[in-house]
């Protein structure tokens, strides 16, 4: 798959990409079946409760082996990284999800170090049932900086209700000093609500990526993205791949794979 200069900038500008049909219908098949193995072997053969997101390793099912570098993917990479000179971070995994993931980024600036992200959805889901949605432009400042009152107000809100973070585990003590010294940094109060733009989470203005079981989003990790909406238990796999490190900030929590060099 080649990508048109179009996308290429597109994706430097507002820091996603949606590519449709980019798996067949028999390879979805085959990574669903698999994905859908995987999660029930690791309950033990027990019901999904939906208390919250269980996640899974799908690197060792014969539908999901070597996702990452698939001509599907890789190639598309090469050029949104600009050369082949990117690893993967960690390995692919899999989720059911539940309930909604408020506004956040992935990750946060190290030097000029680029981080993407592609999530392929295996259900088809909409604005009211989960997609995705980013926040165009948000993974380059001033806009990411100036979003930031969305992320400490979701640490915020674990806080007081014990609500889960990314449907995992609530904000711990890390994220109440992390709290505590953005506001004394920035002068913003948290106290009075999250909504500090006057609107809820799910009216900030954002694109809503849509997709069938098939297509890949691609975005970069910096930008701030979100979901709501969603039925518990709506399946993503999400893999991640950096710009080579080369700063010791770089390295920590990449995996390096061999990226078919």
């Amino acid at each position: 798959m080649q990508l048109t200069q179009h996308q290429v900038a597109f994706f430097e500008v507002f820091g996603y990409l949606f590519l449709p049909r980019v798996f067949s219908d028999s390879e979805i098949v085959e990574m669903s079946e698999d994905f859908d193995k995987t999660a029930l072997d690791d309950r033990g053969g027990a019901d999904f409760d939906a208390d919250r997101r269980q996640n899974i390793t799908l690197t060792q099912t014969k539908g999901w082996h070597n996702i990452e570098v698939r001509d599907q993917l890789f190639y598309p990479l090469t050029q949104l990284f600009g050369s082949s000179d990117f690893v993967s971070i960690g390995k692919p995994g899999g989720g059911l999800y539940v309930g909604d993931t408020d506004w956040h980024p992935d990750c946060a600036f190290v030097g000029n170090q680029k981080r993407i992200k592609g999530a392929i959805y295996l259900d088809t889901v909409t604005k009211d049932t989960g997609c995705l949605r980013i926040i165009p432009g948000s993974h380059k400042n001033p806009l990411h900086d100036q979003l930031q009152p969305l992320r400490m107000g979701r640490i915020k809100k674990s806080l007081d209700d014990g609500s889960l973070m990314s449907n995992i585990a609530p904000a711990g003590e890390k994220g109440r000093v992390e709290l505590e010294q953005w506001q004394e940094y920035s002068g913003i109060n948290m106290e009075d609500g999250t909504t500090i733009y006057g609107v809820d989470s799910l009216d900030i203005p954002a694109t809503n990526m849509e997709s069938k079981p098939g297509d890949v989003v691609f975005f970069d990790q910096h930008c701030f993205h979100a979901a709501f909406g969603g039925k518990d238990g709506r399946r993503m796999v999400a893999m991640s791949w950096a710009s080579n490190p080369t700063e010791p900030g770089h390295v920590e929590g990449v995996n390096v794979l061999d990226m078919r060099k």
